[in-house]
């Protein structure tokens, strides 16, 4: 069961944080997030680029091309921002 029309409650990493690659170069696997909306229901047609009907949003990340420590942040509405981290090496 998918809800629209509801405020997003929280946004989850689903996978694909914490992965390490060559700088200047995508990360491997995908970064999925998903909006959730009251009574922790998928939800979708949410701003966070494309969703999908599990209310999941799918990127391919390509980090920047200084090896090391990098993040990016995730935000839906006003909700706090999630973190993903990667590392890039040289």
């Amino acid at each position: 069961m998918t809800v629209s029309g509801l405020v997003p409650t929280q946004v989850v990493i689903v996978r694909g944080s914490n992965q390490t690659t060559r700088a200047g170069t995508a990360l491997a696997t995908h970064v999925v997030v998903r909006v959730l909306g009251p009574n922790i229901v998928p939800m979708v047609g949410i701003p966070v680029a494309v969703t999908h009907t599990a209310g999941e949003v799918s990127l391919r990340w390509t980090i920047g091309t200084t090896a090391g420590a990098t993040t990016a942040l995730i935000q839906v509405c006003t909700l706090d921002p999630v973190t993903i981290s990667a590392a890039g090496t040289p």
